[in-house]
């Protein structure tokens, strides 16, 4: 039976380079709002927007790559959440 956990990540910004990130903060939250709907297609080319835009920020690879497997998959009874199969 699977377990479910929450993860979140906090990371601490200066008031500039919270600024700054703002509009990608804010870009992350809607593809990812997608993503939990269940828009998968949408949520990728949102997540791959991002990707392109910020590569060192390794999280909008993640998420590209699991919008892209649950595009193929378009699981009926997707609850927002992601189970790893493996380790």
């Amino acid at each position: 039976m699977p377990t479910h956990a929450i993860v979140h990540s906090f990371r601490e910004f200066s008031p500039e380079e919270a600024a700054r990130r703002e509009a990608e903060l804010a870009a992350f939250q809607a593809a990812r709002a997608l993503y939990s709907d269940g828009e998968f297609d949408r949520a990728a080319q949102e997540f791959g927007h991002l990707r392109t835009a910020y590569p060192a920020e390794k999280t909008y690879e993640t998420y590209l790559k699991r919008a892209q497997i649950l595009a193929e998959r378009s699981p009926a009874d997707w609850d927002g959440i992601w189970v790893l199969e493996n380790k």
